[in-house]
């Protein structure tokens, strides 16, 4: 009987052991559940991920440096337009009548720079057109070097007309009266006013004295692409003294004061 209860005791026994083997296995079971927290090892995947990201931003400083460079090449640019600003500035022909000498042959006489030598026409003559007019020497009129003819209709003092003459000619005075030619308005000491400035490239500038205006018909430079404004034309006939300009409006011309006369 003993025998036999004992054998039951250790068949219990024999029972709850297995039990608890079973209860291991079943940890072991759950350390598997375990590995699956491997799977945290993706979240060091994640890290990587971070990596790229930081490789991203070396991208943006990239951009950065482009944007530098291309506001360095805006500012050369600026710089260009200034030099060409300058560039439409010119000067006088001459500040007196030594700056001047007269080119005559059977066709023109006129005054022009010592410098310059004008090509003549192919007439022959017996006596050259400066000589058959009297013009002996150059004058130096509104910055321009002029042979002088007086062409102020108002100094006429005679009652007979003037003669008819063509675009950008007006008649000439000699001794009070009109000597009967027609010569370029452009070499003259003075005209009667604005109206005999005509030409593509020819502009009236006045010069406002205290017996009244002088009105001169003048070459507008080459630098001036035929804009005849104090800015670029001022310079050239507002001089010896005259140098205070005033822009014409309506009219191809400006008008030149002396502040100090």
């Amino acid at each position: 009987m003993r025998i036999h209860f004992l054998a039951l005791v250790l068949t219990a026994v024999a029972i709850g052991c297995g039990e608890t083997s079973g209860d291991g296995n079943g940890s072991v079971s759950a350390g598997g559940t375990s590995g699956s927290g491997g799977s945290s090892g993706s979240a060091g995947n994640g890290g990587t991920g971070g990596g790229t990201s930081g490789n991203g931003g070396n991208g943006g400083t990239s951009a950065s440096g482009g944007t530098g460079n291309a506001g360095s090449g805006g500012s050369s640019g600026s710089g260009g337009t200034t030099g060409g600003s300058g560039g439409s500035s010119t000067a006088a022909e001459c500040v007196s009548a030594g700056d001047c000498k007269l080119f005559s042959d059977c066709c023109s006489c006129l005054g022009v720079p010592n410098g310059e030598n004008p090509g003549g026409c192919d007439l022959v003559c017996d006596v050259d057109e400066c000589s058959r007019q009297g013009i002996k020497e150059p004058q130096c009129i509104a910055g321009r070097c002029v042979a002088g003819y007086e062409c102020d209709g108002r100094k006429a003092l005679c009652a007979t007309p003037s003669p008819v003459c063509g675009p950008g000619e007006v008649a000439e005075i000699e001794g009070g009266c009109w000597s009967g030619d027609c010569v370029p308005a452009i070499e003259c000491v003075g005209v009667t006013s604005c109206a005999d400035c005509v030409g593509e490239n020819v502009a009236c500038a006045t010069y406002d004295t205290q017996l009244g205006p002088e009105y001169h018909c003048v070459e507008i430079p080459d630098g001036c692409n035929g804009f005849a404004t104090c800015e670029c034309l001022g310079p050239t006939v507002c001089v010896q003294g005259f140098n205070a300009c005033q822009d014409f409006s309506g009219i191809k011309g400006l008008a030149c004061s002396c502040p100090a006369c």
